[in-house]
């Protein structure tokens, strides 16, 4: 199996968009264990160190340069290479393309190819013969693409990393049929929703519902969530449970851990704004 390095862009607040490094501590994790899983050594590089190690100290066959964009309401996505400096970087950045729009349903927009891409510090820290390719996986800047992003990060990772796996080789994860909403529901001070939950454990049946900071201002959000039945009757009062929105991020909750709730046909999940907001609540069910 090949060796690869996943380096993850503009950590540590240095020189990254807004919400760039919480969008990409989202999604890169996915992108690593997916690797992993396909049979790849996959070694993590920390993008804010531009200036360790010395020039191309490194020896991969391949590497991706994680990153999100910036700049307006835009919702595509572009991939960088430098091919004089690592040869076969184009035919890598080639699938990339493929894959991560097939899977993700993001629209290209173009080969990042500039005299920044030959002098970014990423390509210098890789051999020649490493292929290396950096990916914008969409803009942050636009509060509906963000939001999508961190939403669906384990989405967006595999689609990175399956592009990997298909120039790289390596094992096909059998994935699991998930039900996924198409499209958020937006919840606020003025409107509560409900989401239903079927858990049968010993089926494999989770399901989470992801809370995601929809305010213009990434102001963040207090939500209360309670518990009902399958009869429409109020659980207990220990099942009313009030969780954080972080500021322009993501609250993941899995429904079966958060109230320990054994194995059952279903039950409905009541989201309410306290303050901040609104959220957008998208809904997963394995």
């Amino acid at each position: 199996m090949a060796n690869l390095a996943v380096q993850i862009g503009h950590v540590n607040g240095k020189a990254g968009a807004a919400y760039e490094e919480q969008t990409l501590l989202l999604v890169v994790p996915h992108i690593e264990a997916r690797l992993r899983n396909a049979g790849h050594q996959v070694t993590h590089f920390d993008g804010s160190l531009q200036n360790e190690p010395g020039n191309y100290q490194h020896d991969h066959d391949g590497a991706v340069f994680v990153h999100c964009d910036s700049g307006g309401n835009r919702s595509t996505f572009s991939i960088g290479y430098w091919e004089e400096r690592h040869p076969s970087s184009g035919a890598l950045a080639g699938v990339l393309k493929e894959v991560y729009a097939a899977e993700t349903g993001i629209k290209f927009d173009a080969y990042n190819i500039t005299s920044g891409e030959h002098h970014y510090y990423g390509n210098r820290r890789f051999s020649t013969r490493c292929k290396c390719v950096l990916i914008e996986l969409g803009f942050v800047s636009n509060p509906t693409q963000r939001a999508w992003l961190q939403a669906n990060a384990q989405r967006v990772g595999y689609a990175v990393a399956n592009a990997f796996i298909k120039f790289f080789g390596g094992a096909v994860e059998q994935e699991r049929t998930q039900e996924v909403d198409d499209m958020p529901v937006r919840v606020s001070e003025e409107r509560a929703e409900r989401f239903p939950a079927w858990l049968k454990h010993s089926e494999g049946k989770v399901c989470y519902l992801d809370l995601v900071d929809a305010s213009e201002k990434a102001t963040g959000a207090k939500c209360r969530l309670s518990l009902r039945g399958d009869d429409g009757n109020a659980a207990p009062p220990d099942t009313v449970k009030e969780v954080t929105v972080p500021k322009g991020a993501t609250k993941r909750i899995n429904v079966g851990e958060l109230w320990k709730i054994p194995e059952t046909d279903g039950w409905t999940v009541i989201v309410e704004v306290l303050s901040g907001g609104p959220v957008d609540v998208w809904r997963r069910q394995n």
